[in-house]
């Protein structure tokens, strides 16, 4: 599912924790 970060940027891989 798309996680939302601080920017609001759907990640396209949950297990990667990719701070944008």
């Amino acid at each position: 599912p798309a996680v939302e970060k601080k920017n609001q940027k759907p990640v396209l891989q949950p297990g990667l924790d990719v701070d944008f």
